[in-house]
């Protein structure tokens, strides 16, 4: 299965410190890699989380989360057709 992180920045202001905030909830998909799949786009976090004064809670930065998930979405393209292609074969 291929690897994935998350980034989460745990800074916040001094007064927040002791409070205990909301549980953040978020979903990883998980998928098979197979030799001959490029996986560096992988080794980058596929989320960052971090402190959001506007809101006083933690979020994550959807612009980045958004470009992750193109890259991710790629390699699973790339995976589909190496592993349609094996079937072919296989067939």
């Amino acid at each position: 299965m291929i690897t994935k992180s998350v980034l989460f920045d745990t800074r916040v202001p001094d007064n927040y410190k002791n409070l205990v905030l909301q549980n953040q909830k978020f979903g990883i998909d998980l998928f098979q890699i197979i030799e001959g799949v490029s996986t560096a786009a992988a080794d980058k976090p596929v989320t960052r989380f971090a402190w959001d004064e506007s809101i006083e809670d933690f979020t994550y930065d959807l612009s980045y989360s958004n470009a992750r998930k193109s890259e991710m979405d790629e390699i699973k393209r790339e995976v589909a057709e190496k592993l349609n292609s094996i079937h072919e074969i296989v067939s």
